[in-house]
């Protein structure tokens, strides 16, 4: 799964890829906010940051050099996994 992201006036443009195995993203932008890309195509994460990331995933698992290990994070009260109450007759729900 991927997001995508700008600020007001495409000053900034993200993207956040978010895999079983793997968290990665990529920010584009200006310490300036006086400073924007030249056009709101340019100030899309789709178009910029989206790039880099895509990139960097597809580099790292075509090379035996890294291994991913299988950390886990401790969930912080209050916080978890939605439930999921769906009932698709396809099989869609909640989850990987």
């Amino acid at each position: 799964a991927g997001k995508t992201g700008t600020t007001d006036r495409s000053a900034d443009t993200w993207f956040m890829l978010m895999h079983p195995d793997l968290v990665s993203g990529a920010w584009i932008g200006f310490n300036d906010q006086r400073l924007t890309f030249r056009t709101s195509f340019w100030g899309q994460g789709a178009h910029t940051a989206l790039f880099l990331v895509g990139d960097y995933y597809q580099r790292i698992t075509e090379t035996d050099d890294v291994s991913l290990s299988d950390a886990s994070f401790p969930l912080v009260e209050g916080f978890g996994a939605p439930e999921d109450t769906t009932e698709a007759e396809d099989g869609g729900g909640i989850g990987w």
